[in-house]
C-alpha cells in the first residue's frame, strides 16, 4: 500500500498517456473512415455521371469528348517520352565525352587494367552495351562512324559529337529489350 502511494504520480501519468493515446488513435480512425467515405461518395458520383449512358440514342457528351481527345493525349505522351529520351541521351553523351574522352570506341581496342580486365568504361561500345543491357552497340557505332567518315577502329570518344553519341545510345536502346 505504501509503495502504491509512492508511485501514485507515475501511475496517474501513465494512465493519462494511455488515455490520450487511445483518444488520438480513436480520433484518427474516425477521421480516416470519414475521409474514405467522402472519397468513395465522390468516386461513385463521378463514375455515375461520366459513365456511358444512352438516352434516346444519344451518347454521353463527356464520353465523346474523351474519345476524341484520346489520340491527342496519346500523341502528346509519345512526344513527351521521345523528348525525355533524347534529353537523357544527350546528358549521357555529354557525361561520356567529359569522363571518357580518351577511351576507344570499340571494345577490341580497349586497354586492359593491370589484371588484364576491361570494364564498362574502357570503351564506348562496352559502356553503351552495359547501360542498355545488350550487345548491339558495335554495329551502330561502326555505321555512325562510317556515315561521318570516321575510322571506328582508331577513333576515340572525343572524335564523336554529343549528337552522334546520343544517336548511338538511342539506337542501341531501341534495338534492346528495353526499347520495345
Amino acid at each position: 500500500m505504501k509503495n502504491l502511494k509512492q508511485n501514485k504520480g507515475i501511475i496517474i501519468v501513465a494512465l493519462l498517456i494511455l488515455t490520450f493515446a487511445g483518444g488520438f488513435l480513436a480520433g484518427n480512425a474516425c477521421l480516416q473512415h470519414h475521409l474514405e467515405s467522402k472519397v468513395q461518395a465522390k468516386v461513385k458520383k463521378n463514375t455515375s455521371t461520366n459513365a456511358l449512358t444512352t438516352t434516346n440514342g444519344e451518347t454521353n457528351q463527356a464520353y465523346d469528348i474523351a474519345k476524341n481527345e484520346s489520340p491527342v493525349v496519346e500523341e502528346a505522351t509519345k512526344k513527351a517520352h521521345a523528348q525525355a529520351v533524347t534529353e537523357t541521351s544527350i546528358a549521357f553523351a555529354e557525361d561520356i565525352i567529359k569522363n571518357m574522352s580518351d577511351a576507344p570506341l570499340l571494345e577490341e581496342n580497349a586497354i586492359p587494367d593491370e589484371n588484364g580486365m576491361t570494364y564498362g568504361d574502357s570503351s564506348l561500345e562496352s559502356l553503351i552495351n552495359d547501360v542498355n543491357a545488350t550487345k548491339g552497340a558495335r554495329n551502330v557505332i561502326i555505321r555512325i562512324c562510317e556515315d561521318a567518315g570516321i575510322d571506328a577502329t582508331t577513333a576515340k570518344v572525343s572524335d564523336l559529337t554529343v549528337q552522334q553519341i546520343a544517336q548511338i545510345d538511342q539506337e542501341v536502346f531501341q534495338n534492346s529489350k528495353h526499347g520495345k
